[in-house]
C-alpha cells in the first residue's frame, strides 16, 4: 500500500493507493489513526 498526503494552504489530502490483487475485489477501512506533528520555531 501507498500512502500519498498531499499538503495546502486550507489543510491536507491523503490518499490510498491499494495495488490491484486478484483475490481482492473490495476492502473497507473501518479506523484511520492519523496525528501530524509539526515542529515550533
Amino acid at each position: 500500500m501507498e500512502i500519498r498526503l498531499r499538503a495546502y494552504f486550507e489543510g491536507t489530502a491523503l490518499q490510498y493507493v491499494i495495488p490491484e490483487q486478484e483475490k481482492l475485489k473490495s476492502f473497507t477501512i473501518i479506523q484511520e489513526d492519523i496525528r501530524f506533528y509539526f515542529k515550533r520555531r
